[in-house]
């Protein structure tokens, strides 16, 4: 076996759960820890059950879990606010504000990376200081240099402008969005 067919396996093993940057780094650490197994394994016969056990051992270290409330700062106390009520997140000067499809608006200590690291498949990164709830968008037009126009079914209609370099995730977003709008329809 050589190297490219390792990495392509796992590659195609891990690339529906994890983001693609991240999922690459790991797939190439992966590879070159199982190369290192074929050429320290005198005995082919072995290799596969190291190879399992590695595998295994990768899978249960990457498993992440899914985030389905965020904790804020209310009066003194901390809120749990449930994540399918959160339309947007948008950051500002020192801190970033949830926004709530009741037109609440609450803040939270996370930054941007790392509620993009954290929340569920159904939030999307639109812009370096935005992450929306794919499930409010209501509309998405053209905007002139590149960029969308995002309207949110929230209280306020709010309308969001995505940034350039998420030009390409959005475009395969709305794919994404277009069939299993088409699946849901029938």
């Amino acid at each position: 076996m050589n190297v490219i067919l390792i990495h392509n396996f796992i590659l195609k093993l891990f690339s529906q759960t994890w983001h693609s940057s991240y999922g690459k780094e790991i797939a190439g650490n992966l590879t070159w820890k199982m190369w290192k197994i074929f050429e320290e394994e005198t005995r082919i016969i072995n290799a596969p059950e190291k190879i399992l056990d590695l595998l295994e051992k990768i899978s249960n270290q990457t498993k992440k879990k899914v985030m389905s409330s965020i904790a804020v700062k209310s009066k003194g106390s901390i809120l749990f606010i449930k994540l399918d009520d959160v339309a947007y997140f948008k950051a500002g000067d020192k801190y970033v504000s949830l926004f709530l499809k009741n037109g609440e608006e609450k803040i939270t200590e996370q930054t941007i990376t790392q509620l993009n690291e954290e929340l569920p498949e159904s939030f999307f990164q639109v812009h370096r200081s935005t992450i929306i709830n794919t499930n409010f968008v209501e509309q998405v037009q053209p905007y002139f240099n590149s960029r969308y126009s995002i309207l949110m079914n929230d209280f306020y209609k709010t309308k969001i402008i995505s940034g350039r370099s998420y030009q390409t995730e959005i475009k395969r977003w709305m794919g994404f969005w277009r069939l299993r709008w088409l699946s849901n329809a029938f």
